[in-house]
């Protein structure tokens, strides 16, 4: 699986300024590598969706799974 993403996904901020980190998206795309492309997809935006609440978005997100095999 290869997740390419821009940094307003890394650096997506929670209420407290805290950012989602290189490294949580990390072990999030470890840890959904034997879903699809889809669901792994979801689950990263879900979990950046959690992360933020109600703070505000300041950069944009891209955000592509691809995924090769079972």
């Amino acid at each position: 699986m290869l997740v390419l993403y821009t940094d307003g996904v890394t650096e997506a901020e929670d209420p407290s300024q805290q950012q989602f980190g290189d490294d949580r998206l990390a072990e999030l795309a470890k840890s959904e590598r034997a879903r699809t492309a889809s669901q792994a997809l979801a689950a990263i935006q879900a979990a950046v969706a959690a992360h933020t609440r109600t703070a505000p978005q300041y950069d944009d997100m891209t955000l592509l799974v691809l995924k090769v095999g079972s």
